[in-house]
């Protein structure tokens, strides 16, 4: 280390404790930051997101789908001479086939679906009741599920044509809101619609049954069931209007979470945590205990943060990696790397770090890391292994110059340039002698 100058050797030990740290960087809630990369979407409204099976991204939009290969967005329309006959507005749920077919629930054109052999957009189920589409779900058997909001549920069979309306109840009375889908791996069809949890066991005969949401306030009236999704292991998660988060155990409903806020999306990330997004902010949960883990919310100080709360998408891709979406969101990618994380500012905006605009960082022998600030402030973190580089509070020096560079001796003490001047200090901050520097800084 004799030969590497004092700011290399400072970098250094930055990005080596910043590596330590990196292995909670994703469960904690402290100001190690989660990073995201965000996707330029116009008007920044995606309500879902799919991924196709050669990998493309799916947005749904206010103006349509468009596809994303990972550097521009291309709009999917329909066959037409003009922009109103190609267009197909608001769009609110999508579902990949085994075939490679994307399936697309609009708000007014009914259910359509690309086709990537022809490259083309196709009407189908024409003969269905039109309402707008807000759930698609593919079985196992190529069947498409469709949900809808104010026309009910029904099934679709692409290789017929074959439309089955399917009526569900509630407490004796039709229900035609359709909120969510599921299409379980074992047969079982999951529904959420505006009173509760509906569903069809593959051994059934195609009946459907209430399932009961125990112990819910008002649920003598019905709970809307906003999301719902299959974990690894077969289990459903589902979460309600009013902030519930539940999971479906022998065949009942357990509530592991009462957030506060609709639950509006929920996915499972490769490490087997729950990702929930809600109406303001996104919440990551222990599968196995319930218990919250981190939540984020959008915060104007962290670039690289949650660029929106209203989030209604969630999506793992086939690499491992989270995708939101949402409302004033547009689309974003989460980034993690694995040997690297990033410090943001405190969360406390009266914090000694409230803004991380740092000139020089110095990782000392006990394990603490000094930050010069740009207000002139040295702020302590705590630089030790799992510790998230936590703030210490502000080491005493007397005077608000900037420091531009540090460096500490064999015998523990340090040194400083600031504003024209070399500062010689002891550990605990006392200045033991200064010279001037020639030429200024």
């Amino acid at each position: 280390m004799g030969a590497m100058s004092p700011l290399v050797r400072a970098l250094a030990s930055l990005l080596c404790a910043l590596a330590l740290g990196a292995a909670r960087a994703d469960v904690g809630a402290g100001p190690l930051e989660v990073q995201f990369r965000s996707v330029a979407v116009p008007q920044n409204t995606v309500p879902a997101i799919a991924q196709d099976r050669a990998g493309f991204m799916w947005l749904a939009t206010s103006h349509g789908v468009m596809r994303y290969d990972g550097y521009r967005l291309r709009p999917i329309e329909l066959t037409g001479d003009t922009p109103a006959r190609r267009g197909l507005g608001w769009v609110r749920a999508m579902a990949t086939a085994a075939d490679g077919r994307m399936w697309i629930g609009t708000e007014f054109q009914g259910l359509v679906a690309h086709d990537p052999a022809r490259n083309r957009v196709d009407r189908h189920a024409v003969t269905a009741a039109q309402a707008p589409i807000r759930a698609l779900s593919v079985a196992p058997d190529g069947a498409v599920w469709v949900g809808t909001l104010g026309a009910g549920l029904y099934r679709y069979e692409p290789q017929t044509g074959r439309v089955e309306a399917q009526p569900l109840l509630w407490q004796g009375e039709p229900e035609t809101r359709v909120l969510a889908l599921q299409a379980a791996g074992d047969g079982t069809v999951w529904a959420g619609h505006w009173r509760g949890l509906a569903r069809r066991s593959a051994g059934s005969g195609g009946a459907w049954e209430q399932v009961a949401l125990p112990e819910l306030p008002g649920s003598s009236r019905g709970v809307p069931v906003l999301a719902l999704a299959e974990d690894r292991s077969g289990r459903l998660w589902l979460g309600t209007q009013d902030g519930h988060l539940g999971v479906v155990e022998q065949g009942r409903v357990r509530w592991v979470q009462a957030l506060g806020l609709p639950v509006q999306a929920i996915a499972q990330d490769a490490g087997g945590q729950l990702w929930v997004g809600s109406k303001n902010g996104l919440f990551r949960i222990d599968a196995a205990s319930g218990a919250v883990v981190e939540r984020l919310r959008h915060d104007p100080r962290r670039a690289a943060g949650l660029a929106g709360n209203d989030i209604s998408g969630l999506l793992r891709d086939r690499s491992g990696a989270m995708w939101v979406s949402g409302y004033g969101l547009g689309l974003q990618r989460h980034l993690h790397h694995p040997a690297l994380a990033v410090r943001g500012p405190d969360a406390d905006p009266a914090g000694p770090l409230a803004e991380a605009d740092l000139r020089a960082v110095l990782a000392l022998r006990s394990g603490e890391l000094l930050t010069a600030t740009q207000t002139g402030l040295v702020v302590r973190l705590d630089g030790r292994p799992g510790r998230d580089l936590e703030t210490l509070g502000v080491w005493p020096r007397e005077r608000r110059s900037v420091v531009e560079i540090m460096a500490e001796a064999d015998d523990n003490t340090l040194w400083m340039a600031a504003a024209g001047r070399l500062e010689h200090r002891a550990a605990d901050g006392r200045l033991l002698r200064d010279w001037p520097l020639d030429g200024g800084r």
